[in-house]
Formats: C-alpha cells, structure tokens, sequence
C-alpha cells in the first residue's frame, strides 16, 4: 500500500487484518484491537508493525534483545522453491502510445499457494537487470495482479512506468518481468 491509500490489509487463509494508517487501532476478522504504534507512512514506503501483522497471521515472533534481532518463524516449509509464473505473453492491444497498449497475460505459479502477488516489472531491453535489482524497484515502478484474481492478465495504465520510474512510450524496446520470467518484445 502507498501513501495515497490510508488502509494496510493483510490476508492469510481465512485470517484478515486491515490496519489504518496512523491509527492506534486495526481490526482481526473485524474485530478491534488496539495496537502498541500505528501503521505509517515513511518515505513513501507503508510500515506496519511487525510484531502485531506476524502473530495476526499465526506466524510466531521472537526478539533477541542481545543481537537487536527480531526472528519471525512462518509455517510455510522452508524447502519449498516457487515457481515462476509461465506462458508470458505481451500483446499490444491499443495504440495510445503509453502503458494502455500494453496487456501482459501469464499462467499461474504451480506453487501459487505461497505466492502473495505477482509483480509485473517492464525493464528498457538495454538495461541490465536480475533478481536483486528487481527487490530493489519502488513500489510505484510496476503493476500487482494478485493471486485472487481468477484472471492472470493486465492491461497496463497511462500512468504505468518502467522499473527506472520512466512513462512507458512509443519506440523504446522493453523486457517484461514476471516472477523470474521474461519476455522480450518491442512496443
């Protein structure tokens, strides 16, 4: 969530949690708790307090005061690799000669039960980029198709930008990042 949404919501199996920002209290399956410190909103970025959001979603949390070190165990197994999301494909579908042309489709992760959300990242094709570069990109800088969304396509927006913050535009050779998978074509 960014600044310009005033809920963080979190949604585990049957569990939901919807934390407003700034506010002392969220709610667990819509009942109110109050919270130690608000979620807010630093550097663009939505904080949540991680203590509150982990156990909510019966992930056991443990601090080491020693290391300044908070550990948090997740009951998805540790030995499960996800899968990347197959079948990518682009089509223009506009000629609006921005982000509207563009419609991104794909098959879902065969591990699609750990995944949360799928990150459509579009990356100049001269641009050297990989995995760690892609952790890095500003929430603001690619499209989410979550995993509830029975369809696994976007059309992308006129405000859609690549991963460097740029409008996508005419003439510009683009790779399209899908979990791991890319798809290389030119717009």
């Amino acid at each position: 969530m960014g600044p310009k949404d005033s809920n963080s919501h979190r949604i585990k199996g049957d569990t939901t949690v919807v934390l407003k920002i700034k506010s002392k209290t969220a709610t667990i399956n819509n009942q109110t708790v109050t919270l130690d410190v608000p979620a807010q909103v630093l550097k663009g970025r939505t904080m949540v307090p991680v203590r509150f959001v982990s156990e909510a979603l019966g992930q056991d949390v443990d601090w080491n005061s020693e290391k300044q070190q908070v550990s948090i165990k997740s009951d998805t197994p540790s030995n499960i690799s996800i899968a990347p999301a197959s079948n990518v494909a682009v089509r223009d579908v506009n000629d609006q000669g921005d982000g509207r042309d563009l419609e991104v489709s794909f098959s879902k992760s065969s591990t699609e039960s750990y995944v949360d959300h799928y990150r459509v990242m579009v990356v100049k094709a001269s641009k050297s980029f990989n995995l760690s570069s892609a952790l890095k990109v500003s929430s603001s800088n690619y499209s989410v198709v979550s995993t509830s969304n029975a369809n696994r396509a976007i059309t992308l927006l006129q405000s859609s930008r690549d991963v460097d913050g740029d409008y996508i535009k005419n003439d510009q050779s683009y790779v399209v990042l899908y979990t791991c998978h890319w798809q290389r074509f030119l717009f």
